[in-house]
């Protein structure tokens, strides 16, 4: 879903990962301009793997998606370097607001 978006805005996707590990792995090996991380992943917690990657490159640019509205979830992703925190469902109107005006990309 979020391939297509991205493909309509002109974006190229490098890389897709349905696990934490692949997600890592495609992290380390493509070294995205930014990554779109889900918290609810079936190996590790996406919260961890904002962690891992922040570790591995500070500057990584990463916006946590997630279901789970909790607050603390929010703050803690952000504290963890998120640059965003976005709830799903989202619409996609304000989600591709996200990557457009200066800098387009977050």
């Amino acid at each position: 879903m979020l391939r297509v978006l991205f493909d309509a805005m002109g974006y190229q996707v490098v890389a897709e990962a349905g696990t934490g590990e692949a997600a890592l792995a495609a992290y380390m090996a493509q070294r995205p301009d930014f990554v779109t991380l889900d918290i609810s992943l079936p190996d590790i917690n996406g919260l961890e793997v904002l962690k891992r990657i922040r570790a591995f490159d500070p500057a990584a640019r990463v916006i946590v998606i997630t279901g789970n509205n909790a607050r603390a979830l929010e703050v803690e992703a952000l504290s963890l370097g998120a640059l965003r925190v976005v709830l799903k469902p989202f619409n996609f109107k304000t989600f591709k607001r996200l990557f457009e005006g200066p800098g387009t990309a977050p």
